[in-house]
């Protein structure tokens, strides 16, 4: 019977078939029911809202992060900037990375705009904690300095 059959009419055979086939599974094996995406925040004691993510970074530091070292970009200010052929860095007071952006043509946006790496908001690469809560506060409250305010690299 299937050999007197064209391809497209094999393959909408096959695509019957398996419709029917899934809609019988899904009868006899319902999905089970919590299996969604969880909701990525929540509510603290004390009213704060907090992040998946920041549960996950406070789990494993073995602390939690106090509000004010989660600071914006707009409220850091940027030190030095370090430019190469590929990319833009820059480094604000708080001696951390606070933006990449990527120049390369492959990584421009729907609005022609390069690739940020960095997010605005959140923990930045090369922000340094301590342990010990007074050397953390004043090594927060310390601002960094540069020599130079832009560098650029070549070779």
């Amino acid at each position: 019977m299937l050999e007197k059959m064209t391809p497209n009419q094999r393959l909408a055979v096959a695509v019957v078939l398996s419709v029917v086939f899934f809609a019988i599974y899904s009868a006899i094996f319902p999905p089970q029911e919590g299996m969604g995406v969880e909701n990525n925040t929540t509510q603290t004691k004390n009213g704060a809202v907090e992040s998946t993510q920041e549960k996950e970074i406070a789990k494993a530091l073995g602390h939690t992060i106090p509000k004010a070292q989660k600071i914006a970009k707009r409220e850091s200010t940027i030190v030095t900037t370090i430019k190469t052929d590929n990319f833009v860095l820059k480094l604000d007071t708080l001696g951390r990375i606070a933006s990449k952006e990527l120049l390369d043509e492959r990584f421009r946006d729907s609005d022609d705009l390069h690739a940020q790496v960095i997010p605005d908001e959140g923990v930045k690469p090369l922000f340094i904690r301590f342990a010990d809560d007074a050397l953390n506060k004043e090594a927060f409250s310390t601002p960094y300095i540069a020599s130079i305010k832009e560098a650029t690299i070549t070779d």
